[in-house]
């Protein structure tokens, strides 16, 4: 009970996940994700199981369970088609009903966690457990860095998802996390590709000089990159896209290249990779691609350390800027030399 209840305390730093409807359903289970995390990971101190309250009742009996959440009247199934599924269409929260019912509803999280750590078959769906530890590892990372107040049960899925990989850029645990949120009722997205760039992507070149740069491609939720198929797509200052194939690396890293261009004209482009069962997928997107100049230097014409107060005032839709204390910031500018 003392680590549910500092799972409190942990959402309330973290996403601050509003005590109502969804979010609120969302904020108990993660609680009860602590609390049962504790007990696995220190059985000197109860013997570890997915109850929930039972050493806070003189009877032992506890008064959830992640498990089988049926047992005590809470879902193990998002909606409606799960009998215990409390309706939250139309409710107002309020203490009389449990805020729309946020101890009942978060049995569907509390099933997805018992899932994604043990594994087994809910629905028809067969889910790899990778352990409770990992489990809470990408639950309090999504907690921390992918959900906000408002989160409800496929915005957490997403949030997870993005975790896993995080943790885990095999995709083996975005998996198993995907898995787990349909085998409870929340559905997610299906495979597909992710891209990233060890090195960024270049945004100014040397005249007449190719430019080579790598990029990872890897499968997320059981994607898989169809051989051969990642490419290069470039634009030479408005001209029609031309592509090139990239040069395989490793089983996931490629090397791109610009082909050399004389000072002052610029490339758009972007990447792209074929999933076996998802078609093509684009990075960035072609409407936006990356945008890379030919200069023979760049020039520095302002800094700010951002450690005075020069005055500056923000107006209009223009967003504020947080800035790391001792950060620095530059507008920079190819310099082109004059034709």
């Amino acid at each position: 009970m003392i680590a549910h209840e500092w799972g409190h305390a942990v959402t309330d730093y973290c996403s601050d996940l509003v005590y109502q409807l969804e979010p609120g359903a969302l904020n108990e289970s993660f609680s009860d994700m602590m609390g049962a995390a504790f007990e696995w990971a220190h059985p000197d101190y109860d013997t570890p199981d997915w109850g929930m309250g039972e050493n806070g009742r003189t009877t032992g009996i506890p008064f959830r369970d992640m498990e089988y959440p049926h047992t005590y009247g809470d879902p193990d199934y998002y909606g409606t088609s799960d009998p215990y599924w409390y309706d939250v269409v139309g409710c107002s929260p309020s203490w009389m009903n449990d805020y729309c019912g946020v101890h009942t509803n978060s049995g569907v999280g509390n099933k997805w966690f018992v899932l994604l750590s043990d594994g087994g078959v809910h629905h028809g769906v067969t889910v790899t457990g990778i352990g409770v530890a990992d489990a809470m590892q990408i639950a309090y990372r999504a907690n921390a860095y992918y959900w906000n107040s408002n989160t409800d049960y496929h915005q957490a899925a997403l949030g997870t998802i993005s975790a896993a990989d995080d943790l885990d850029p095999t995709g083996a645990w975005s998996m198993q996390v995907s898995n787990a949120w349909n085998a409870v009722g929340v559905s997610t997205p299906g495979p597909s590709l992710v891209f990233d760039y060890p090195d960024d992507v270049p945004t100014m070149l040397i005249p007449e000089q190719d430019k080579s740069f790598d990029v990872m491609i890897t499968g997320s939720l059981g994607g898989t990159l169809v051989p051969g198929s990642a490419q290069i797509h470039y634009s030479l200052d408005g001209a029609p896209y031309s592509s090139d194939p990239l040069t395989q690396l490793t089983s996931t890293r490629f090397r791109a290249t610009l082909p050399g261009i004389i000072c002052g004209s610029q490339y758009e482009y972007y990447i792209s990779g074929e999933e076996t069962s998802a078609g093509v997928f684009y990075d960035p997107d072609p409407s936006v691609p990356h945008i890379a100049i030919a200069a023979d230097s760049q020039i520095i014409i302002f800094e700010d350390d951002f450690e005075t107060d020069k005055g500056w005032t923000v107006s209009g839709d223009w967003p504020t800027v947080r800035v790391e204390p001792g950060a620095t910031s530059s507008i920079r500018v190819p310099l082109v030399p004059a034709k």
